[in-house]
C-alpha cells in the first residue's frame, strides 16, 4: 500500500521477486513506484494474524 492506503502490489505465493513495479491501483504499471515508504500485509496460512510492516523504496 502507498501512504494513501492504495493497494499497489498483490501476489499469491510470493517468492521475494518484486522489482518495485506496481500491479494494482496505480495508473502507470510499467515503471517503478516513486521513492518513499510503502506498507505491506502478509497473509500466511500457518499464521493466525497477518504480518504488517513497511519498506522504504530508494533507487
Amino acid at each position: 500500500y502507498n501512504r494513501l492506503g492504495v493497494l499497489v502490489y498483490q501476489a499469491n505465493n510470493y517468492q521475494n521477486n518484486w522489482n518495485g513495479v506496481p500491479n494494482k491501483g496505480f495508473p502507470e504499471t510499467k515503471k517503478r513506484l516513486p521513492t518513499g515508504t510503502y506498507f505491506y500485509v502478509l497473509e500466511i496460512e500457518s499464521l493466525q494474524k497477518p504480518l504488517i510492516g513497511w519498506v522504504y523504496l530508494s533507487y
